[in-house]
């Protein structure tokens, strides 16, 4: 029977050079992290013959792609770390040694160090987001169902990544930077998917748990301003005891409700968090999820916030990662359908021939919505909405699937 081995292959600007460097390597690492900070690898390689500091010194903002490569009862499999570029370089001495970072996010773009002041106007958070990868001259890869309008939005002496990673947490969203692209995806919808590995107690080598004894926010409340008259207003959802109090910018009630209930849920997400590390070492990547096993009332599904791939004399899998509370899992959609946010100048009918390709069918979204369009209407002065005819920006609407 073979042995179980883990190997490292690497491309450098384009050329494989795993063969090259394979007795030059003393360790590898690879962070894989679920949101706002980019992925990363580290290498360290033996300089006993100084070739790192002459012909094979690398240079900053050169091109890496790094795998790693599992074999196994004559089976292989790859774990695909991504592209990275070459960020910093450190050496040291005696015994000689070269340490080569990169990094998955832009780095001659302006996406991470240059502060912008711009405005958006009647844009969706995915044709922003798109705008904003392009600018740094890497992909958008949008996995949503969810369909997010906004009607009025400025970014105010921010970079690109911190602005769109603070509208990403403002409606619930996660950015990641992976392999060239931006990636921005629902974590709700993430926790629902199955979980890729069952992992018990007795597959640790080591863990540890740290749970809030006071226990997760039981609503929240807003301070908004209105940037039509200036005016501050609140929001609330939820209740009880323990309130979360935020503050920010909103369209309208709606949207500081839509705010507020995603700064809740991610405040509550962080609530319950599991560190362990694995005695036989599996490929795992964050933004996935696993079912614990073997740990009393510790056990349940857990979503992976990071996940550290090191081989060195040996091949180790550490992960971070949090509770998913039971009622998220499994539980039911309410209305199945995207999202989406009213602008201004909308219509039921423009919104059906957008997502339909025919107003005629403004009915089905009246319908799925009905409660919520009539009591918009009645807080706006309204005694009715006329069969969906006053819709107002910032309200929340289901759109059906056909």
């Amino acid at each position: 029977m073979e042995a179980r081995r883990t190997e490292l292959s690497v491309a450098y600007q384009g050329k494989n050079i795993s063969e090259e460097i394979k007795t030059y390597v003393e360790n590898f690492s690879y962070t894989d992290k679920a949101t706002d900070e980019s992925d990363r690898i580290s290498l360290t390689l033996k300089n006993i013959d100084a070739r790192w500091l002459d012909s094979w010194m690398p240079e900053k903002e050169d091109k890496m792609d790094a795998s790693l490569i599992r074999y196994e009862n004559g089976a292989a499999e790859a774990l695909v770390c991504g592209t990275f570029l070459i960020d910093e370089l450190s050496f040291q001495g005696s015994p000689l040694t070269c340490t080569v970072q990169a990094v998955s996010a832009p780095i001659s773009s302006s996406f991470k160090s240059t502060k912008k002041k711009n405005t958006w106007n009647h844009i969706t958070l995915k044709d922003l987001a798109a705008e904003i990868a392009s600018n740094a001259g890497v992909s958008l890869i949008y996995d949503s169902q969810r369909t997010v309008s906004l009607s009025s939005i400025e970014q105010e002496k921010q970079t690109d990544a911190e602005f769109l990673q603070q509208l990403c947490k403002n409606y619930g969203f996660n950015r990641k930077v992976y392999s060239e692209k931006i990636i921005l995806y629902d974590e709700e919808e993430y926790e629902k998917k199955p979980a890729v590995a069952e992992i018990s107690q007795k597959d640790m080598q080591s863990w540890s748990y740290r749970t809030e004894i006071e226990g997760s926010y039981t609503g929240a409340k807003m301070s908004y301003t209105d940037p039509e008259n200036g005016k501050t207003y609140e929001a609330s959802v939820g209740g009880g005891e323990r309130i979360l109090e935020l503050s920010g910018k909103a369209d309208s009630e709606v949207d500081a409700k839509l705010q507020a209930e995603a700064q809740l849920k991610e405040a509550n997400r962080n609530m319950t968090t599991l560190q362990f590390t694995l005695k036989v070492p599996i490929f795992l990547t964050a933004a996935s999820t696993v079912n614990i096993t073997g740990l009393g009332k510790i056990s349940g599904k857990y979503f992976l916030n990071t996940v550290k791939h090191s081989l060195s004399s040996g091949y180790k899998v550490s992960v971070t990662a949090r509770r998913i509370p039971d009622e998220v899992d499994g539980a039911e959609e309410g209305t199945e359908g995207d999202i989406y946010i009213v602008v201004s100048g909308d219509t039921l009918w423009g919104i059906a021939k957008k997502f339909y390709g025919s107003g005629i069918k403004h009915t089905v979204i009246y319908n799925a919505n009905q409660e919520s369009i009539e009591e918009t209407a009645k807080k706006h002065g309204k005694r009715s909405s006329d069969n969906g005819h006053w819709i107002w920006p910032g309200q929340k609407l289901v759109i059906p699937e056909e």
